[in-house]
């Protein structure tokens, strides 16, 4: 067995240092020795580390991990310094023969000298160094150096400059563990002055801008304030007995309150024993309970430094002795609530971890189940801890030992008041962590008072709840009431009272510029409801219930924030599981979980409607979206409340049929554009859902709302901010008017036309679309189908549009187009697609080109074909819309990809009647322009805006096919090979763009693909090698993370090279991969190019070189198709130099020798005149691959080679040379050269600089063509000079003013 490496000290220091952020320090320190033997050592390890960071020769990586060190060791030094021994005793320093010549031992010198420099880090030190002298100093034989500390700390708050930034907050975290570790009769002398520090400290500059000195100064003033006070648990607090889940569980049965329900079997436990390990103290509160509890156990008597650190066993004396009065005729407590033996060697309690958990600034945990009524509830067990566990200020007996009872308003001190007023006042500081720390200072204070105070400290609590108060008023107003609740010091008397004031937190959400402030605020009162339902019992919490379950609801279905809505049902899901008088509530828990209210849309379409149709929530869910979000400040959550009311239609029509519509008319017009628009949206939706429900408005009703478009005109709502907004508010208006089949005036009529018209114009997309839907469901309802005049006249307006100048209506027109239904395209169904085809075109003038218009176009070709000729498309068309259907046609998208290869399925296996003539057009205007679409490859300054139109072309093709197909079967008409012919271009498209650049379209492409081999080759004519096709597209089972899903296929749509159909159109599709920027795609595409390739032979073949001079073939012809092409020129010369170099293309026999002159010509061609840098650096490769060739391709090839040395650009000329001398050094074996000549040309490559001076390069240039005997290249033949002369007319003809810019697109284009 192999023995594992040793790790490192650094290591272990790390591994320490994480586990004690990720659990806590005091889950950490239990794993520490204790003994005082190693008290001395880990001071001595700790100066030397200090010495080491001192020094300034130490290295860096080894600094980094020294404060981990520190950190540890500095924990482990707090848990030693509880030994319960003097330490002089462990003081080595201090002999027989001498006394320690001071107050205090020599070692606590060097530890108060150490840490006191602590404090002043930024680091994690700082707080460990705050804990250890919080432990050390509160000591009862080091009195004298508390007082000496204290005296410097009072100097040090008071410091100024860069340093006290970082000391301040230090000093003050020192104190407050001081304050909240030593016991009130050592400290109480001390609190007076120290009380005065904090006030100026909350007060001064370095608190204003440090959140850190603020928080650890609130920390410092609630433990201040804890001295002044007794330790004494408040008599008056509310306290539960014993209850069990199947009082519960029999309540939600029987439809009663649980405490009407009988008691169960469970035994009966008293709830005045504390619970340690449940109460929810201060960070510091039992930090030496363990320790004690050890040492007292094994039975050492010695100084106890805490006096709550007592064993968990014992109960309070005060608890105990005293009687503990009950609000409530009633106090019921679970059965569950039981001490919590062994806290200091025990996990945390259940309850303690859940209350830890549920923070604010997190969700409630939602995972507390039915199972959970039977665990620790707060109500008495943490209200007693409050007094028992909370720290030496949270004893049971004060500082003479003596215990207290019953109110003490005489012993109450002065600066309490101010206490009280300080923690008040950071219930509304900025920032959460001081809202926080002043909650729970606000709690335990509380805890300590007699009840008129209390209760006054709980009223000033209430006034934060007030509209004029800021969001973090209300947020630490949340947490104290939380914080009260769970020790029992909100009394049930309260609770009618505060309930309301905590639903209207549920919901704050104020407007703040462009975004609301509040999700906090909501947060937290869903904390507050959580706190409520496992301090009160179901008797007290009746009434309250019935304010908070459905506000609960409300938050946790309509919510903007996820987190917010996960803590309402957390906190709904506790109130049903220790309240069991909840409403329907295990019902609705079964639905409304942590992850179905993950996603908004699910939580409004779906969880909201299942609830609303109990009759408690139904009306406040719609009451909240009519008068909450309808207006809220965000688009797309108005459009979602919007279908939401629709969706909550069924549940209370007569509601939404009255009130909500005739609350909904008025607000289209107001002067807010949130509230109008949403008013706009909510009309529409609510019209069309009530008609689709058989509850159609009435009359008066009906004329209201199909007023509204043109009241919107006429108030001009459609100008100034927010016309947008308006304009596809209305579009879905006048949609749902049209679906709802509302009577219209003429005047109304002609109106709502000339609208929608006029947003078909607008050049947003989505006011385009929305406009295209209202067209479309506004031509089936109320365009008579019998007026020839009136349906030429509205085809022929959209056709004529198709050639406006303003490129917005023409995009719009091609749009409006594909959205009319049947019967208005047949009449002009030649003009329509003859119209469509031409405008996918790229137009000659550059400023004319619009891609949205192609794109717009190609789709609207694919519809009108479906809409003409194709009898499945009937029930897509808006002219049959049942009223049944309205809503679900009313959710669809336009023109979705998905819906039409459903329609393409459908039509493949229904068959159609043959149609000649039919399919006549669609082989003339649709398949010409669908395959001319896919071959888009424009470019403006966006980028490949042809892409686009190449995505939409991909998805159209194959159901034109289909239906080309059908309506022309083979033997009706002699088509076949026309049909044949456009099957192979149909997959030709498909397979180049599978293996192209853009990994958008290869996915698409391959779900075509897939598509096809899958489920349409029956229907159109026979395809080329289809086995090898299906075998190329079936999905690759790779791991997810190793290949995206289009590169999957990369491999297997290349293995079709070896198909002499597709060779050429998947070879185009590689190079243009191989020589994009994508250098992860380049990689892949080449090697499953070079794998092709390099495969073995099949059965029955000796050699494969004939595949290999095939595709050598292949790229030359289309080199000579794309010569000098700004987008493949690149590419091509990439992969020409991929071939040549990792392929037997040079050397095999049976290649074709006339390939490497080619390849010669065709890259000479590419270097004259050539400016593109990129290219020409491609170039340089493949030149060097010809060196290799005997004579006359050679010698050509190096004069070609040498004559890029002398090149205009210096990176070129370079990469020249370099390449040239590393491609000699290659062939020197090979005697194509002599000796002498090879070494003569080394000298010049390798002492030129290549990049410098022109002269200089041509002077070395001159020599190397006199070494290898040749003359001068005359790149400007006469010949040459002719065809380039005719490029530069042809290119001045096409140029424009962008043309500089051109080229820089160009290449960009290859990503």
């Amino acid at each position: 067995m192999a023995l594992r490496p040793p790790v490192s000290r650094d290591q272990l220091d790390q591994d320490f240092d994480c586990l004690r952020e990720c659990t806590g320090y005091k889950v950490v320190v239990k794993f520490f020795p204790n003994e005082a033997a190693n008290l001395e050592p880990v001071v001595d390890m700790l100066l030397k580390l200090e010495d080491q960071v001192s020094k300034e020769t130490h290295r860096r990586e080894e600094s980094d991990s020294i404060w981990e060190a520190q950190c540890t060791l500095t924990l482990w030094l707090a848990q030693l310094v509880l030994i319960p021994f003097d330490l002089a005793v462990v003081d080595s320093s201090i002999t027989a023969q001498t006394t320690s010549g001071g107050s205090w031992p020599p070692i606590v010198t060097k530890i108060m000298d150490l840490y006191k420099g602590h404090l002043s880090s930024p680091g994690s030190i700082r707080d460990m160094a705050a804990l250890l002298l919080g432990r050390l100093l509160t000591r009862p034989d080091l009195q004298p150096a508390l007082e000496d500390f204290l005296v410097w700390a009072r100097t040090a708050l008071r410091s100024e400059g860069a340093q006290a930034h970082f000391l301040v907050p230090g000093v003050t975290y020192a104190l407050a563990a001081i304050f909240s570790t030593g016991q009130r009769k050592q400290l109480l002398p001390f609190a007076s002055q120290m009380w005065t520090d904090a006030a100026q400290l909350l007060n001064s500059r370095s608190a204003a801008s440090s959140v850190v000195a603020r928080k650890y100064a609130t920390k410092l003033v609630q433990r201040i304030g804890l001295t002044f006070l007794p330790a004494t648990a408040a008599a008056w607090r509310y306290q539960q007995t014993s209850v069990s889940i199947n009082d519960s569980l029999s309540s939600i049965n029987s439809a009663k309150p649980a405490a009407e329900a009988a008691p169960a079997e469970s035994p009966q436990l008293s709830s005045h024993q504390p619970e340690p390990g449940a109460s929810n103290g201060s960070s510091n509160s039992n930090q030496a309970v363990g320790a004690t509890q050890q040492h007292q156990s094994s039975g050492a008597h010695g100084v106890t430094h805490d006096e709550s650190a007592r064993p968990a066993l014992q109960p309070s004396p005060l608890v105990n002795a005293s009687p503990v009065a009950s609000p409530t005729p009633k106090a019921l407590t679970h059965a569950s609530d039981r001490p919590y033996v062994g806290a200091a060697n025990a996990p945390q309690s259940s309850h303690a971890a859940d209350a830890a958990s549920c923070q604010p600034g997190s969700s409630v945990p939602p995972a507390s189940n039915n199972a959970a009524c039977n665990r620790q509830t707060p109500g008495a067990e943490e209200a007693a801890a409050a007094g028992a566990a909370e720290g030496s200020h949270e004893s049971v007996v004060d500082g003479d030992g003596s215990s207290a009872a019953g109110d003490y308003d005489d012993d109450i001190p002065e600066e309490i008041e101010e206490v009280v007023g300080v923690l008040l006042t950071g219930l509304q500081d900025k920032d959460t962590v001081v809202r926080w720390s002043a909650a729970k200072g606000l709690g335990r204070i509380t805890s300590r008072l007699p009840q008129e105070l209390g209760d006054d400290v709980v009223g000033s609590v209430i006034e934060l709840f007030s509209p004029s108060e800021s969001d973090t008023a209300w947020h630490g107003g949340c947490l104290a009431l939380a914080e009260l609740a769970r020790r029992g010091l909100l009394l049930p008397t309260r609770l009618q009272h505060v309930a309301p004031l905590v639903a209207e937190a549920l919901q704050y959400d104020v407007r703040r510029g462009p975004h609301s402030v509040g999700a906090h605020v909501r947060d937290a009162a869903a904390y507050v409801c959580w706190a409520f339902a496992r301090a009160y019992t179901a008797a007290d919490l009746a009434h309250s219930i019935t304010v908070l379950a459905p506000a609960l609801l409300v938050t946790a279905c309509y919510d903007r924030e996820v987190n917010c809505r996960r803590a309402a049902s957390a906190a709904y899901q506790e109130s049903v599981g220790r309240q069991g008088n909840v409403p329907h509530g295990i019902d609705i828990l079964t639905t409304a979980d942590y992850f179905t209210l993950s996603s908004r849309s699910q939580a409004y379409l779906i969880v909201a409607p299942f609830i609303a149709q109990f009759p408690e929530y139904k009306q406040g869910l719609a009451d909240h979206l009519l008068t909450v979000k309808l207006r809220h400040w965000e688009r797309s959550l108005r459009e979602l409340t919007s279908k939401a009311l629709a969706a909550l239609v069924p549940t209370n029509p007569s509601f939404f049929l009255t009130t909500a519509v005739d609350a909904l008319l008025p607000l289209c017009l107001d002067p807010v554009l949130e509230v109008r628009h949403g008013a706009a949206l909510g009309l529409g939706e609510l019209t069309l859902a009530l008609y689709s429900h058989g509850q159609p408005l009435d009359s008066g009703r009906q004329a209201a709302v199909a007023a509204v478009v043109p009241a919107v005109e006429k108030a001009r709502l459609y100008r100034g901010k927010g016309g947008e907004l308006m304009r596809g508010a209305v579009c879905r208006l006048v949609e749902c008017i049209a679906l709802a089949k509302l009577p219209l005036t003429a005047p109304q009529h002609k109106q709502l036309h000339a609208s929608v018209d006029e947003n078909l114009r607008h050049p947003t997309a989505s006011i385009q679309s929305a406009a295209c839907s209202a067209l479309a469901a506004f031509a089936a309802a109320y365009i008579p189908h019998g007026d020839a005049d009136s349906v030429q006249r509205t085809t022929d307006r959209y056709l004529g549009l198709l050639t406006d100048p303003n490129v917005a209506a023409r995009r719009g027109a091609a749009a409006a187009l594909g959205a009319l239904p049947s019967w208005l395209l047949k009449p002009l169904s030649r003009q329509v697609l003859a119209g469509l085809a031409c405008a996918t075109e790229v137009e000659d003038d550059p400023d004319d080109r619009d891609a949205e218009t192609r794109v717009a176009a190609v789709k609207a070709l694919a519809a009108v074909a479906q809409h003409l000729f194709n009898q499945a498309s009937a029930a897509t068309d808006p002219a049959s819309i049942t009223p049944a259907q309205g809503q679900a046609a009313a959710d669809s998208t336009a023109g979705d990809s998905a819906c039409a290869d459903s329609a393409c399925h459908e039509s493949a296996a229904g068959g159609l009647a043959a149609d000649p003539a039919a399919a006549a057009l669609v082989r003339e205007h649709v398949m010409g322009a669908l395959l001319v679409a896919v071959e888009d490859y424009s470019t403006d300054n966006r980028g490949d805006v042809g892409s686009w139109v190449r995505e939409a072309a991909m998805v159209a093709l194959p159901q034109a096919l289909t239906l080309l197909c059908q309506l022309d079967p083979e033997g009706l008409q002699v088509h076949a090979e026309e049909q044949a012919r456009l099957t192979q271009q149909l997959i030709q498209a498909l397979l180049k763009q599978a293996v192209e650049r853009i990994a958008r379209l290869r996915e698409t492409a391959l779900d075509q693909l897939r598509s096809i081999v899958t489920h349409h080759h029956h229907a159109l004519p026979v395809i080329p090698a289809l086995e090898q096709l299906q075998a190329a597209t079936a999905r690759q089972h790779a791991e997810p993370a190793a290949l995206s899903a289009a590169d999957q296929g990369l491999l297997g749509i290349v293995a079709l090279l070896e198909v002499p159909q597709y060779r050429e159109a998947v070879l185009e599709g590689v190079v243009a991969s191989i020589g994009g920027l994508d250098a992860s795609l380049s990689k892949e595409a080449s090697a499953a190019l070079l794998t092709t390739l390099n495969a073995p032979p099949p059965p029955g073949e000796i050699q494969r070189n004939h595949l290999l001079n095939s595709v050598a073939g292949a790229v030359t012809t289309l080199w000579g198709r794309h010569a000098r092409s700004p987008r493949l020129a690149t590419p091509i010369l990439r992969t020409t130099e991929v071939l040549l170099s990792h392929t037997e293309l040079l050397i095999s026999a049976d290649i074709d020798r006339g390939l490497a002159g080619s390849i010669l010509e065709l890259t000479r061609g590419e270097c004259q005149q050539c400016k593109d840098v990129p290219r020409l650096c491609a170039a340089v490769p493949v030149l060097c691959q010809l060196v290799v060739c005997g004579k006359p391709v050679g010698s050509s090839t190096l004069q070609v080679l040498l004559s890029l040395t002398v090149n205009r650009y210096p990176k070129v000329r370079k990469q020249a040379a370099e390449q040239l001398y590393v491609q000699l050094m290659t062939i020197e074996d090979m005697g194509l050269y002599d000796e002498d000549c090879l070494e003569a040309a080394y000298d010049v490559l390798t002492e030129v600089a290549w990049d410098g001076p022109v002269e200089q390069v041509k002077a070395a240039r001159a020599q190397l063509l006199q070494i290898f005997q040749l003359d001068a290249p005359d790149c400007c033949s006469s010949t040459a000079a002719a065809e380039l002369q005719q490029m530069r007319q042809v290119g001045s003809r096409r140029a424009d003013e962008n043309a500089s810019y051109q080229a820089l697109i160009n290449d960009g284009s290859r990503l």
